[in-house]
């Protein structure tokens, strides 16, 4: 079915590209591309509120400013366009991330068929191969595991390849609980429960010995207290979706909740941290 795009041009400075697409990410922008002048991002014509970029202008120039154009592209199949470029992902040489279409040149211990509809995790972004690579070097095989904010439900799939004795995903837009629930089947990982919603009205049956979390800082420093009291003594929490400078803010609050640092990860500016619950 063709679906009417908006093409949103963002003037940004280069180092504040990645900031403006996870804020955006939050408000039903489907894709985005890097230029050399900034961002392009695109969302359903019927989803777009101008009020929200204006907002983010406003929030942000004290620290950069930016310019925009909307523009209408043509009605096409845009989703259909997007996924003809989706490229596998190849994960510390044991994990694959690829659509259906793609044939895997040999084997891999996990492999991912992940068709994303444009949802945010494919593998590609640093933030989601940082958690998966979290998740490699974790005991994941007979853990209750939490895959919150789960987009396309990738983490969530992984943690079923690596054998979680149960997997529950929860995500606030209908788009990716629909296509986590396809990549589900398309893995055979159907009985991963999963429901719309935040932490507190999707109501996650706890507790949980991992709980994967990829969003924004604004939503985890709302959330760590709420993963803390599902989350099991000694359990993990494995976060992503935030860059070096948040890392303070986010560990004052973790460390009020009882976690301590257990591991970091950085990639191309983003931030992972593995956290361990201690009381």
């Amino acid at each position: 079915m063709a679906i009417s795009y908006l093409e949103i041009t963002l003037e940004i400075p280069e180092e504040f590209s990645d900031l403006i697409i996870a804020e955006l990410d939050q408000y039903g922008y489907d894709s985005f591309q890097e230029t050399e002048t900034g961002v392009q991002a695109y969302i359903q014509k019927d989803d777009f509120d101008e009020e929200i970029i204006k907002s983010l202008q406003q929030q942000y120039e004290e620290v950069f400013s930016f310019t925009y154009s909307v523009g209408e592209l043509e009605n096409k199949n845009w989703n259909e366009e997007w996924e003809k470029n989706f490229e596998q992902s190849i994960i510390n040489d044991e994990c694959i991330v690829r659509a259906s279409f793609h044939v895997p040149e040999k084997e891999y211990k996990y492999d991912i068929v992940i068709n994303p509809r444009m949802s945010f995790g494919t593998g590609h972004h640093a933030t989601t191969s940082m958690m998966i690579l979290h998740q490699l070097e974790m005991d994941i095989k007979g853990k209750k595991v939490l895959d919150a904010g789960c987009g396309t439900g990738v983490l969530a799939i992984m943690a079923h390849k690596m054998g979680a004795s149960e997997v529950y995903a929860y995500d606030i837009d209908d788009w990716a609980y629909n296509n986590a629930m396809d990549n589900f089947s398309i893995n055979n990982t159907e009985d991963i429960k999963i429901s719309v919603g935040e932490v507190k009205t999707a109501k996650p049956d706890g507790p949980y010995e991992v709980i994967l979390a990829n969003i924004n800082k604004n939503v985890l420093l709302q959330d760590i207290p709420e993963f803390a009291k599902i989350l099991v003594e000694n359990g993990y929490l494995v976060l992503s979706g935030f860059y070096e400078i948040d890392i303070e803010d986010l560990m004052e609050v973790a460390k009020k909740q009882g976690f301590v640092l257990e591991n970091q990860k950085d990639k191309n500016g983003w931030v992972s941290l593995r956290l361990k619950k201690n009381n």
